[in-house]
């Protein structure tokens, strides 16, 4: 073995072959659910390329870029959708759970319009740091059977270490909730029992991240736009809300109206187009049929996350929509 290493010219190959292969492996441990996406950290795959064409070889071979993901904009609905196996909604989020399992993420990351950081005011936001993930039952007045439906899912440190990185690296102020952590709300887990029906422990990872504390579209966009740096790395991101809604008007069962189908068309020639993200706040917000829309902004906030996420200057594709007045849905993707 000493001759091996007494050559100044085969030391670099040797060493560089060696650690390639040693993080190949570390890789493949700690990675388990991407196997088949594995790579090296640049600076060893750097080291390796200047050592040797042998080194170089062995960095190709272990080495891949993950599959940029989509980002996406759902609109949840409410509990009862669930049940409705044959609604339009719960067909389309079959549909769209099967477009993002076919995907084979590494991760999700969830942004609901139930989860807002608490400190009102503030550009931060809030990220759910612990593994197990119970489900938060944050609405009322329901059979009993609503509050016995169960969702798997589990994160990974991996994922929330990784969020926080991008969060931080994108100027987003980010504070892990610890301890008990939080659940996944109904925001979440109602679209995404349909959506991933057959999710286990096992199956990838999700995180959720609150929205910012002052409510305004432009911390949503900025947000998005941190998020966007996880789809280079595998991972899916998913905005939750509803792109019409008027809750107190469904119940109170005024007569239907224009103005939902109205700002519908509004959110579809925005992201149709490439937009500059700066300009998409005030193209929603100052649209005459916004206010009666969405009396509060919540539920319009992760549509901004997810034009956020899907890049500046990207557009979106409307995949699916459909006007039931006070209650608008849609599923965009935004590749």
């Amino acid at each position: 073995m000493a001759s091996l290493f007494s050559s100044p010219t085969t030391t670099p190959s040797i060493l560089a072959l060696l650690v390639a292969i040693a993080s190949f492996f570390f890789l493949l441990y700690t990675n388990r659910p991407s196997t088949t996406n594995i790579s090296l950290p640049s600076d060893l795959s750097t080291i390796a390329m200047s050592s040797s064409p042998t080194a170089a070889a062995v960095v190709s071979a272990v080495s891949s870029t993950f599959k940029r993901m989509p980002a996406y904009f759902i609109s949840h609905g409410g509990p009862p959708t669930i049940f409705e196996p044959q609604s339009s909604p719960y067909l389309q989020w079959v549909k769209t759970g099967k477009e993002i399992q076919a995907l084979n993420p590494r991760g999700l990351v969830v942004v609901s319009a139930h989860w807002e950081n608490d400190d009102t005011g503030s550009k931060d936001v809030l990220i759910n740091e612990v593994s197990q993930t119970p489900l938060i039952y944050d609405f009322y007045g329901f059979p009993p059977k609503f509050y016995e439906q169960k969702f798997n899912s589990v994160s990974q440190p991996w994922l929330v270490e990784l969020t926080k990185k991008k969060l931080k690296e994108g100027g987003v102020g980010v504070t892990g909730v610890g301890g008990k952590g939080r659940g996944l709300d109904h925001g979440a887990w109602i679209p995404f029992k349909v959506l991933f029906p057959d999710h286990k422990p096992s199956s990838f990872p999700i995180v959720q991240v609150s929205l910012p504390g002052d409510s305004s579209a432009e911390s949503s966009i900025k947000l998005g736009l941190a998020l966007e740096k996880l789809r280079d790395e595998g991972v899916v991101v998913v905005g939750s809300g509803q792109s019409v809604h008027a809750l107190r008007e469904l119940m109170m069962g005024n007569r239907p109206s224009s103005y939902g189908k109205e700002f519908m068309s509004a959110i579809s020639s925005l992201v149709a187009s490439p937009t500059r993200l700066s300009d998409a706040p005030s193209a929603l917000l100052t649209h005459k049929a916004y206010k009666r829309s969405h009396p509060s902004p919540e539920h319009l906030l992760p549509l901004f996350v997810a034009m956020g996420a899907g890049g500046e200057g990207s557009k979106g594709t409307v995949v699916w929509e459909k006007d039931e007045f006070a209650m608008g849905w849609q599923v965009l993707r935004f590749d």
